[in-house]
């Protein structure tokens, strides 16, 4: 066997070090959004036991009180993320002999893919909850209850800052960023690089039904980022899906159409994501800003 030959076989092993280092991103995720918490749940705590009730973590966040701390928490953790992240994926996977500006990365092609697929993902997710409501009604219910008693929907700087602005933020930095780069380090064939990173993004929502769906995005949102090249472009999308779903369902429910029309709605956005995933996979990797190999 030549040398060349040795060489090639030798790349194509698998980088432990580098596929252990990809799951670290969510671990410091999961206990930095846990420790957000816990004042909003001690203050919680506090006003639940003056008012003499018995002590419940869920209903002690929806205080007043309790809100501000958690949106305070929340808004905390993810400028805590973004800052680590961003210095660690700088230093580690950009190429810093290459600069790739904005009007590159934002261009009219890659506006229309992220639109597209943006609708394409709401769709396949609404679908997917309607089979799985079909499927397990009483599984939805409890998803319905925990999201309300959770209270990220229950104050506007929660929902606006952090839901629609700077958890995707920090959630690509850390799921399309890092973790997915040192998968691709870890040299695993892209079709894993895609869903390992959509199963840790699914981890991180700590509970069935949202983190199945979450995988679902995962992957349309790492073929984004794959085909385009680059982490700014999947934190647009991610900001854009998460005001659309949040604020462009509602105002959907509001129209009250028959249920037979939201289901037609969301199964041409569905089909659509389908046909935008087929779309990607035959375009060329765009490869900016992926210093994998270093």
């Amino acid at each position: 066997m030549s040398d060349s030959t040795n060489t090639q076989t030798a790349k194509k092993k698998i980088n432990i070090s580098s596929l252990l280092i990809s799951v670290i991103p969510l671990i410091m995720m999961i206990i930095l959004i846990t420790a957000a918490q816990i004042p909003a749940i001690i203050y919680g705590a506090y006003e639940q036991s003056t008012a003499g009730d018995a002590f419940d973590p869920y209903q002690a966040i929806m205080y007043p009180g309790a809100q501000n701390l958690l949106a305070a928490g929340f808004i905390a953790y993810a400028v805590i993320m973004i800052t680590v992240c961003t210095i660690w994926y700088k230093k580690v996977f950009l190429k810093k002999v290459v600069t790739t500006s904005n009007k590159e990365v934002f261009a009219p092609k890659s506006i229309v893919i992220v639109l597209i697929g943006i609708f394409g993902a709401i769709g396949l997710v609404e679908s997917y909850l309607l089979l799985l409501n079909m499927a397990a009604p009483s599984m939805i219910e409890q998803f319905n209850e925990l999201m309300e008693t959770s209270g990220i929907g229950n104050n506007p700087l929660t929902t606006i800052v952090y839901a629609c602005i700077l958890g995707p933020i920090t959630e690509e930095l850390v799921f399309r960023g890092l973790s997915m780069s040192y998968l691709r380090k870890a040299n695993l064939p892209m079709f894993w690089v895609i869903l390992i990173q959509a199963v840790y993004f699914g981890i991180a929502h700590m509970n069935l039904v949202q983190g199945s769906y979450a995988v679902i995005l995962g992957v349309v949102i790492g073929l984004v980022r794959w085909k385009l090249g680059n982490v700014r472009i999947a934190c647009l999308f991610h900001i854009l899906y998460n005001a659309l779903a949040t604020y462009g369902l509602q105002a959907l429910d509001a129209l009250d159409l028959p249920e037979a029309a939201n289901i037609a709605i969301y199964i041409i956005f569905g089909l659509t994501g389908i046909g935008l995933i087929v779309y990607l996979l035959k375009q060329p990797e765009r490869g900016v800003q992926m210093k994998v190999n270093a």
